[in-house]
């Protein structure tokens, strides 16, 4: 992957001398394929690792203590990971979401 981003970077045109790439932060989106009460959810998840405020943002902030993930969960059952190194590591976030969902909802 670094060398595939590496040749596009050089096809543009700038200059490197010693091009470093290293991988901080995978990003990844998920459904949960239904609708989902976000209330409900947050009380499921625990207030203290679900945070909702739909004032001030549409989504439920879920920050599980078995993951460095950070997950935002919407009402329409779409889902952000973000915070882990590969994917495999978001992945098992978000299967741990959805084992959650199914339980309490």
């Amino acid at each position: 992957m670094n060398d595939q981003f590496l040749s596009y970077l050089d096809e543009l045109g700038p200059e490197l001398d010693d091009p470093n790439v290293e991988l901080k932060n995978v990003v990844a989106v998920g459904n949960l394929d239904r609708e989902i009460n976000l209330v409900a959810l947050m009380i499921g998840l625990g207030l203290e690792k679900a945070e909702y405020e739909p004032e001030q943002f549409p989504g439920l902030v879920y920050r599980p203590t078995e993951s460095r993930c950070v997950m935002l969960v919407f009402a329409s059952g779409k889902v952000v990971v973000t915070g882990g190194k590969t994917r495999e590591e978001d992945q098992e976030a978000f299967d741990h979401l959805k084992a959650k969902v199914e339980e309490f909802l």
